[in-house]
């Protein structure tokens, strides 16, 4: 569907066994432009192990840039039903060279320690696409490696 990207994810934690899963929606409300900006918004909900699910909505902005690239903005919270409402935020800028995006980011939610990130993503198949990222968060490094099929 035209504007409308649907997504579901697993993310596990080496050291600890922890597993998150997540199902969302992402919402284009304005129209993508190679120079110019545009708004969206994500709705979802996330499981991790040993917990009760929590919903999720964020409000996106990104501008785009042909030399200088994309940058992605994020307001949003986390359990966003409840009483236990934590906000959340994102910043992220991205640019391609040739086959490969680099990305350099810093996410965070309330009463956490921010994550730094910078990392690369590129089609490995037409279809499938393969980033990895490094880190840190509250001292610890952190290294991510992720696959994207689209369809």
């Amino acid at each position: 569907m035209k504007n409308l990207e649907l997504g579901a994810g697993i993310a596990r934690e080496q050291k600890t066994g922890l597993e998150t899963t997540n199902v969302q929606a992402k919402f284009r409300l304005t129209e993508a432009q190679d120079n110019g900006c545009n708004w969206g918004a994500v709705l979802g909900t996330a499981r991790t192990s040993g917990e009760s699910s929590k919903g999720y909505v964020n409000a996106l902005f990104t501008c785009n840039h042909a030399t200088l690239g994309s940058l992605h903005t994020n307001l949003g919270a986390l359990d966003f039903s409840s009483r236990q409402r934590v906000g959340t935020w994102g910043l992220a800028w991205e640019r391609t060279f040739g086959e490969i995006t680099a990305h350099v980011e810093t996410y965070g939610q309330e009463h956490d320690k921010p994550t730094w990130a910078v990392g690369v993503r590129t089609n490995i198949l037409p279809k499938l696409q393969l980033d990895a990222s490094v880190g840190r968060q509250a001292g610890q490094n952190l290294v991510t490696l992720g696959t994207k099929w689209m369809f």
